[in-house]
This record gives C-alpha cells, structure tokens and sequence, in this order.
C-alpha cells in the first residue's frame, strides 16, 4: 500500500521546496553583487570606507578613524606624474578655500610622493598630503584597478564620487554638493 498525501501535505511539501529554492536564489544573486561590486575599478556611492592607513611626509599615520568623525571629508586620489591632476589640484585648491574648517581634505598620492612635495610652489596642494602605507593594499580596498584619479566626498559613507580630470562644471557640481552635505552637519 503507498502512502496517502493529503491536499494539505502536498502544499507543505511543495512550500517548503520553493522557500528553500528562493533562499538559495537569495544567496546567489548576494554573491553575484559582490562579485561585481568587487570587480568596479572605483568605490560604489553609499558604500563605506574600510582601510585608510596613511603616513604623512613626517610619517605620521592617519587611520580610517580620522575621517569618521562626524565631519565631511574630500578625498583626492591621485598619482604621479600626472598633468590632469595637477589641474585638478589647482581647482581644488581654489575650492578648499571656500569650505574652510567645514571640510577635512585628504590628498592621497598613490605614487611620486617625494617628488610631488619637492615639487615648484604654484603646483603645491593647499591641504595635508598623505601616502598609503601599504600601497598594495589601499589600492585592492579602493579598487583603484585604472590610472584615474578619484575624488570623493565622504561623510559616514560616500556621498560623491568624481574620476579623472575635473572641468569648472565637475567643480561647480561638487560646490553646490558639498553645501548640501555641510548644511546637514551646521
């Protein structure tokens, strides 16, 4: 004699099949997104920093705490030699003024950084510049798989993110953000 199934536990039966494939569905497009947010050659928007290890040219080091204090932070990741980031850099340097004591700025020079701070007057960067200790390793966490500059506003998380050379537009753009972001500190 086989054995009865009621209507009942057919349904339980055929419901507990489909909540075991939908979470294996789950699981997979999980590991589908971070596989291709891993594969982006810049971080995401919203996205958190998790390594900052850098030294100053006094090396002195700086760690992901520095810029998780509550305050906006403006990121440029740049590399030398470079002809597009020093334009940016002057751009930057008129736009730091305008922020100032509201925003901290992080120059991170991915290479050439003894040359950069050696470098003549009118290219100098107006804000503290800094160098991963571990190079290797700050490129890997920010995903710097280019030989773009990034630049990027961070709060808790990244707010906005701009790659390669900078035009009066980008700068504008990012005023206009950067007053959004501090009017929600002030």
């Amino acid at each position: 004699m086989g054995a009865k199934f009621t209507s009942k536990a057919v349904l339980w039966i055929i419901l507990l099949h489909l909540s075991v494939l939908a979470g294996l569905v789950i699981f997979r497009q999980d590991q589908q997104i971070k596989l291709l947010k891993n594969s982006l050659p810049f971080l995401a928007l919203g996205e958190k920093i998790r390594y900052f290890d850098l030294l100053d040219e006094k090396q002195v080091k700086i760690d992901k705490e520095a810029i998780h204090r509550g305050k906006i932070s403006l990121v440029y990741i740049f590399q030398r030699p470079c002809s597009p980031c020093d334009k940016n850099i002057i751009l930057l340097n008129k736009l730091i003024g305008q922020f100032a004591g509201k925003v901290e700025v992080y120059g991170v020079v991915i290479a050439g950084f003894q040359e950069f701070i050696n470098q003549v007057d009118n290219l100098k960067a107006n804000f503290k510049l800094y160098y991963p200790e571990d190079p290797d390793r700050f490129l890997a966490r920010f995903r710097l798989k280019t030989n773009l500059s990034q630049l990027l506003v961070y709060s808790d998380r990244v707010t906005y993110l701009a790659l390669g050379e900078l035009d009066n537009a980008d700068i504008l753009t990012l005023i206009d953000f950067m007053r959004k972001e501090i009017a929600k500190y002030d």
